[in-house]
């Protein structure tokens, strides 16, 4: 209209928040500053956080980022939203935490470790004056979520919410400052701290009606990945449902992979809001036979674990035949069902990261099942042949210590007195205690 904006004064400008935010955190020298505080909060947070999260590649990591990107969308539906936004409220928590939550149970299950850290941003207009304030206050903070197979979702939320509220009460000190005083191994073949990204927006997007013009933001493919793998999710209050994003590095994953990423996290949602009592291990993930999968092979080394294998074999083809012996045959399906119930029996047993279990077992199905089951509970698992003299093995188990062993009855009377504690496959206790850790889990 030809007329100069009437807008009323800024009370204040971005020189006057930079001064207030170095005010506000004080000398970090000084114990009792809030920039002191705050980074004693993430390092005791932080403490020993593995360098990098072992998302399954498609390609060897090579040795310089080269930020080249891709983006595979896809949409959540008013339905599933609805019910995500529900439990949500049934668990006071919001759903920014249970997608958080959500996303956790999938990385943990696509990298076989339950330490699992997604950076994600955070606003930083945290006062009325700075909402018409042109500038940059975005923060970025580090969600560490440990995430357990044996764990019910909705106890899994509940400790994701306390994660996420303890991570946005200490948002003042600049990322940058807690990268330079943490000191991680820097590297120029991913992003410290974190490589996967979760991004989330509850607001309607801009939408500008001016005179013979009106203005809609778009989505743009910048071809560019700053991270792993960003997940960028978009709510829709009006209309409901949801818009999502996968945004990938090139140089690792392919567009088959990414939107096997994407399939899966739908599929986990569905299924957290359709059993949210279930264990996070019994989740099924598998995805329509039709759906992109992930390429069986070939991965690096160092992320192709056997459990890995396993669950991609038993995704691709659920119902082929994995075991035979004299004893019977399991498919895919059963095979992958007794493994998880295993396992879960085993980690209350002690079972885990840096622990031995002894396996006495004959050449059965069972035997497969022992094997895999102590890996997938994060242990190594040692062999035991009750043929060997009885001083022998009393030294092996002495020498390993292991937690347990798993064993039949048969085998059990072989066994010396210095054998840990036996869990006996074919004992009808067994049995029942196995049945009880998720009967839904079977699938004959």
């Amino acid at each position: 209209r030809g007329q100069a904006p009437q807008w009323t004064p800024l009370p204040v400008q971005y020189a006057d928040y930079a001064l207030w935010q170095q005010q506000l955190l004080g000398d970090p020298a000084d114990p009792d500053s809030l920039a002191a505080r705050q980074l004693a909060h993430w390092r005791a947070t932080l403490a020993d956080l593995p360098e990098v999260l072992p998302l399954p590649t498609d390609r060897p990591r090579p040795p310089h980022q080269s930020f080249r990107g891709a983006l595979t969308r896809f949409t959540v539906d008013a339905d599933l939203h609805r019910r995500i936004t529900a439990l949500a409220a049934a668990h006071d928590a919001t759903v920014f935490m249970t997608v958080h939550a959500a996303l956790a149970v999938l990385l943990a299950r696509l990298s076989g470790t339950g330490d699992i850290a997604i950076g994600t941003p955070v606003a930083g207009r945290g006062h009325r004056a700075l909402d018409d304030l042109v500038g940059m206050f975005v923060n970025t903070v580090v969600l560490r979520t440990p995430v357990d197979g044996a764990t019910p979702f909705t106890d899994h939320l509940h400790r994701t919410r306390e994660i996420d509220l303890s991570a946005f009460g200490h948002t003042e000190l600049p990322f940058e400052k807690l990268v330079d005083a943490l000191a991680p191994t820097r590297a120029t073949d991913h992003s410290p701290l974190f490589q996967v990204v979760l991004e989330f927006q509850n607001t309607e997007r801009a939408h500008l009606d001016l005179p013979e013009v009106t203005v809609d933001a778009l989505d743009t493919d910048l071809e560019v990945a700053k991270f792993d793998l960003q997940l960028s999710l978009q709510e829709h209050p009006a209309t409901g449902g949801m818009t999502g994003a996968f945004t990938y590095a090139t140089d690792l994953f392919d567009p088959e992979t990414a939107a096997a990423f994407a399939a899966r996290f739908l599929r986990l949602l569905d299924a957290v809001t359709a059993d949210p009592h279930r264990p996070v291990g019994d989740l099924d993930l598998r995805i329509d036979a039709d759906a992109p999968l992930p390429p069986a092979a070939p991965h690096t080394p160092a992320r192709d674990t056997l459990v890995a294998l396993f669950t991609r074999a038993a995704a691709r083809t659920p119902d082929a035949v994995a075991v035979t012996a004299p004893d019977g045959a399991l498919t895919y399906r059963q095979l992958e069902a007794r493994v998880h119930r295993l396992a879960r029996a085993l980690l209350t047993r002690g079972a885990g990261p840096d622990t031995l279990v002894a396996v006495a077992l004959p050449r059965t199905t069972d035997l497969i099942v022992a094997l895999l089951a102590v890996l997938d509970a994060g242990a190594a698992y040692l062999p035991i042949d009750v043929a060997y003299p009885a001083d022998r093995l009393a030294y092996m188990f002495t020498d390993a210590d292991p937690v347990c062993v798993l064993t039949t009855r048969e085998q059990t009377a072989d066994l010396p007195d210095t054998t840990p504690p036996a869990l006996v496959l074919d004992d009808p206790g067994t049995a029942a205690e196995l049945d009880a850790q998720s009967e839904a889990a079977v699938t004959d």
